[in-house]
């Protein structure tokens, strides 16, 4: 009989549902939209438009956090 360890069975259904979650986000999301920005115009596929909207939201929330962080370990005279 074999004896399976639960915690790794569970850990590799995780990821296994999670990329096929992922893989139905993506296919789902694949089609091409135009987007303006200022002066220019491209065609994306929505995926990335989602995945650049993401990464630059996050990257200005760890910017945020740490200028909040410094000011308070350095509040002005």
């Amino acid at each position: 009989m074999n004896d399976a360890d639960p915690k790794r069975v569970g850990t590799i259904g995780g990821i296994v549902v999670g990329a096929l979650l992922l893989l139905m986000f993506v296919v789902q999301n694949s089609q091409t939209v135009r987007v303006s920005f200022l002066f220019f115009q491209m065609h994306l596929s929505l995926i990335w438009v989602i995945v650049l909207s993401a990464l630059i939201g996050w990257g200005l929330g760890v910017l945020g956090t740490r200028l909040v962080k410094r000011r308070m370990a350095n509040p002005p005279h």
